[in-house]
């Protein structure tokens, strides 16, 4: 395991888990699968594994199997998969989440936020920051007994201590200035993020992961307003697209926008999408930013293009 205060990644990736068919995991997804995690693993210190619902292999299941290809190539040694935990898990299921976590030997936990939930409900969390709570309270004998204090569900659920849990817990942050919605309005969001970066942090989160980006210079004055001294943030990179922007709510630059528009092709847009990531890279890289996390669509060759600028990438 990697000592916390040595824990500094310089490359990772962002993938979602196999598909499943009719229930079924088709041997095709999983070569496929496998195949885009022995690629990656060269290049990379870490995979963070999303937590999909719907036509997805189960997260734990799929940490299974990318830690089984691990063991089977040359790159165990050097890239640890991240399991993500989502607020959309009751908290008996995330607390077996821990556990299953715990007897696979997986060290690295990124609890977000997940698909909204409607009504608040008993027995689950109500944002991010009460699961990140929870992960750490339920593996820390110190902060254990005050854990109904700051959840209101564990007035209600009783949930064990995990005697030997040593987790490292990252959390995620999004640094752009604005929300913007699909009717063009905007909403400014720095204040909240720094105040939940700054509650994270103190709650112990051993690193962060930033939200997709599209502006580098977002993130660059992000960090001045922040104290993130010795607290390794990997930067997201996603190539920027119309429906991203839509669904995410990342503002789109009129540079942006106007490039895209260039283009008359869905294959051209996505081409200029991936030159526009690959520039983001570079700048960060060029500012110092030691760590990016690319949000590469579950490709190898997207990720190529991003990283390196490597232009052959199909549709």
């Amino acid at each position: 395991m990697i000592e916390r205060e040595k824990f500094q990644p310089s490359l990772s990736v962002e993938i979602e888990p196999p598909h499943i068919h009719s229930n079924e995991l088709e041997h095709s997804e999983i070569s496929k699968f496998s195949y885009l995690i022995r690629q990656m693993a060269s290049s990379i210190d870490f995979i963070s594994v999303t937590n999909r619902a719907t036509f997805r292999l189960s997260s734990i299941s799929t940490m299974k199997l990318i830690s089984t290809v691990l063991r089977n190539s040359n790159h165990a040694a050097i890239t640890y998969p991240v399991q993500h935990l989502t607020t959309r898990l009751s908290l008996h299921d995330t607390f077996n989440e821990l556990l299953d976590a715990r007897r696979l030997g997986i060290e690295y936990l990124l609890p977000v936020l997940g698909d909204p939930r409607g009504p608040k409900v008993s027995g689950f969390f109500n944002n991010s920051l009460e699961l990140l709570t929870f992960i750490k309270g339920v593996t820390n004998p110190d902060l254990y007994s005050s854990l109904s204090n700051q959840i209101p569900s564990m007035k209600t659920v009783d949930v064990p201590y995990i005697d030997d849990g040593n987790f490292i817990v990252g959390s995620v942050i999004d640094p752009n200035e604005f929300k913007e919605s699909a009717n063009g309005s905007k909403r400014r969001i720095r204040k909240q993020q720094i105040e939940l970066f700054n509650k994270r942090r103190d709650l112990g989160a051993d690193f962060f992961i930033t939200q997709g980006l599209f502006d580098p210079l977002q993130f660059l004055n992000f960090k001045d307003e922040i104290d993130c001294k010795d607290i390794p943030i990997g930067v997201g990179v996603i190539p920027p697209s119309f429906t991203i922007a839509n669904v995410t709510g990342i503002p789109l630059s009129q540079e942006i926008k106007t490039r895209l528009k260039q283009k008359t092709s869905k294959k051209q847009q996505f081409q200029v999408a991936l030159q526009i990531a690959h520039e983001n890279y570079c700048t960060l890289r060029e500012n110092g930013v030691p760590w990016i996390h690319v949000y590469g669509l579950g490709r190898y060759d997207v990720f190529k293009m991003i990283t390196e600028g490597t232009p052959t990438v199909k549709e």
